[in-house]
This record gives C-alpha cells, sequence and structure tokens, in this order.
C-alpha cells in the first residue's frame, strides 16, 4: 500500500533481489489488537521520538524488573527505547493472548531467541523483536516462527565490501558489485537486513554461517545441513534513512498486516485486557 506509513514494501529498489509477494494491508487502531490467525503475520512498529511524551502510559504494563533494567541505561534515548520495546512487545502480547501484560513470561532459547512459555501459549504465538536508532519494531505471527530486523543506513561503514566479501554468499556479493557505487551503500543493508531477519527467525545465531543462504530471492534454503525449511522474506519501509525486513518460516508467503503503536492509546486499555472484557 501507497498510502499509510510503515507498510509499504521497498518493490523494486534494487535490481535482480526479488521484491516481496506478500500482501500488505494496514492493522486496526482498535485498542486490542485483532486476532492472529495462520499464514498470517502482525508487524506494529514505533517511533522513539514520538513516543517519548507518552511513554509513562506504558509502565502499567511492565512489572518493576522491566523498568530497572531500563533505568540502568545511562542515556535517556536508550531508557525509552527499552521501555517502548519491552511495554509495546508485553502489551501486544497480553492483547493477542488475553493476558495482564504483567504476567507475560518469557523463556530463552539455547542461542538467546526468546520466547513465550508454553504454559501461557497453548496456541503457538511467536515473536521477534528489533530496534535502531529512532525505531522500535516487532512482529508476530501464529505457528510460524519470525524474525524482523530494522537498520539505520545511513551510518559509516568504511569496509563495507570487505564485510560482504567475508560474510554474504558469493552471489550475493557478485550482486552488491554490480550495483551502481552511488546505490551499494544501501543495498548493502538491504541484503544485510533480510539476513539478519531470517538469523533471528532461525534462532541459531552466531553458529549460522552467514554465507550457507542467500537472500537475493523472496524464498530461502539453507544449503547445507539437515534443515530443509523454507523461509519467506519480504522487505519492509520504515519512514527516514532506516532499512528493515522480515523472515517467516516456512511456506506459504504470509499476508503480512502492518501498525503503529502508540504507547497512550494502548496504555490507556491495558488495565481492561486481563479481565476478559
Amino acid at each position: 500500500m501507497e498510502n499509510e506509513k510503515g507498510c509499504t514494501p521497498h518493490g523494486k529498489r534494487q535490481d535482480k533481489v526479488q521484491s516481496p509477494r506478500a500482501t500488505m494491508k494496514i492493522l486496526s487502531s482498535s485498542e486490542r489488537p485483532s486476532a492472529l490467525v495462520p499464514d498470517q503475520v502482525h508487524v506494529w512498529m514505533a517511533r522513539v521520538e514520538d513516543s517519548g511524551r507518552r511513554i509513562e502510559d506504558l509502565l502499567d504494563a511492565l512489572p518493576p524488573g522491566d523498568i530497572e533494567r531500563a533505568n540502568r541505561f545511562r542515556f535517556e534515548e536508550d531508557r525509552l527505547r527499552s521501555l517502548l520495546a519491552v511495554g509495546m512487545v508485553r502489551t501486544l502480547l497480553g492483547g493477542y493472548l488475553g493476558l495482564d501484560p504483567r504476567e507475560v513470561a518469557f523463556s530463552i532459547e539455547p542461542h538467546g531467541r526468546p520466547f513465550l512459555q508454553e504454559s501461557l501459549n497453548p496456541s503457538g504465538v511467536d515473536f521477534n523483536l528489533s530496534h535502531s536508532g529512532d525505531w522500535v519494531l516487532g512482529a508476530f505471527a501464529l505457528g510460524r516462527r519470525v524474525g524482523v530486523d530494522v537498520e539505520w543506513e545511513k551510518r559509516e561503514l568504511p569496509r563495507m565490501e570487505k564485510i560482504a566479501r567475508r560474510y554474504f554468499a558469493e552471489e550475493e556479493v557478485a550482486h552488491l558489485m554490480e550495483v551502481p557505487e552511488e546505490r551499494r551503500h544501501s543495498a548493502f543493508f538491504r541484503l544485510w537486513t533480510r539476513k539478519e531477519a531470517l538469523i533471528k527467525c532461525h534462532g541459531g545465531g552466531l553458529l549460522v554461517p552467514l554465507d550457507s543462504f542467500s537472500v537475493l530471492e523472496d524464498r530461502a534454503f539453507f544449503r547445507n545441513g539437515s534443515d530443509t525449511r523454507a523461509w519467506r522474506l519480504s522487505d519492509l519501509s520504515v519512514e527516514g534513512s532506516y532499512r528493515a525486513a522480515l523472515a517467516v518460516e516456512g511456506d506459504p508467503a504470509p499476508r503480512i498486516e502492518c501498525g503503529e503503536f502508540s504507547p497512550r492509546r494502548w496504555g490507556e486499555s491495558v488495565s481492561r485486557w486481563g479481565s476478559g472484557d
């Protein structure tokens, strides 16, 4: 869609990389998130700058430990980003599961990927979170693993080509070198966010070689080992000089619905979510 921020695929901005085939639509701005259904992904976006004045509205959604961890940050921007990220995840998961956000409990996979405790999650909701600079993104799906990544693409990267040659698949490096130099920096971050999103979706962390798969197509596979799953990739549009990507485990291509998370709107309804209303 071209008429709403945060929900426009990048499309053909870079030659040869497949544009996402996933359907994009706008999430409802209702108080509570609509129910997740199979083969659908909800992507919520929140801007730190816009949310800073309203971040206190989310505090009722957070247990004391989350607030204490955020308050350890030295800089106010980092504190606000931490509160916004954990507040958004808890609030939305509480809405999907019908729980008080403070009752949402997490576990950690062997390589550091967080997930919902199984006792609270009989329907199999999966989530993933990413933040960079002024943006926080969260992805949520039912019965399929998801990964999301956002990066500020204007930061200096003097060893970009060296990084690509060391970590990217051969065909990705060849593609990058074919992109005109004035667009190569942006092309690098498009590939990088797609690879990061897939790694986060997979959950293997640093044990997964970045050159063991290619993200030039919107359907990726690992080349080695016994993992034969397909991984669906889509680019996400974020305002400003940012790149973002989404990865989803398995087929078919998911329907992607995007929404803008507002701390004030969601914070006002938090207290009612666990009451069965």
